[in-house]
């Protein structure tokens, strides 16, 4: 009885041994565990990619709003001198847009390049909403700030 306890032993033994050598050998699985742990970094990449790129999209845009909110109340600036009608023809020029009238300031500031001149500063800030970060916040969203200066008087 001795012996046949010592071979079945030995014989479960020899076979995983076998086994535990073949399982170390084999490399079958291995790509799609490896691909599996590569995907959520890889999405994550992927999604700040098309945030940042969107985000600059609408910065340019926001940017030439701005700008032209800017012009439009330096020029009727300069026509009348009155700081209300400005701030109100930019936010009007704001809101043909699509953006909310409180997004939107205009004031006479000085220079910032530090000369004795007045602009005409125009502001825009605006909560910009981040898609697929949604996936994780419901309420994910950027603070977009935008200036622009035009230098007073216009010729």
């Amino acid at each position: 009885m001795r012996n046949q306890l010592t071979y079945a032993g030995k014989f479960v033994a020899q076979s995983v041994s076998r086994h535990a050598r073949h399982y170390t050998r084999d490399t079958g699985g291995n790509f799609t565990i490896i691909g599996a742990f590569s995907a959520i970094p890889l999405i994550g990449l992927l999604s700040l990619a098309i945030e940042v790129g969107n985000f600059h999209s609408v910065r340019t845009q926001h940017q030439s709003i701005a700008d032209s909110a800017a012009l439009s109340a330096a020029l009727h600036y300069a026509l009348d001198s009155r700081e209300t009608t400005m701030e109100t023809l930019a936010r009007e020029v704001a809101l043909v847009a699509g953006f909310n009238e409180d997004a939107v300031t205009a004031a006479l500031a000085p220079s910032p390049n530090g000369g004795s001149d007045q602009v005409i500063r125009v502001t825009i800030d605006r909560d910009m909403p981040l898609f697929l970060a949604q996936a994780i916040s419901s309420t994910a969203s950027l603070r977009m700030h935008v200036d622009s200066f035009v230098a007073l008087p216009i010729q």
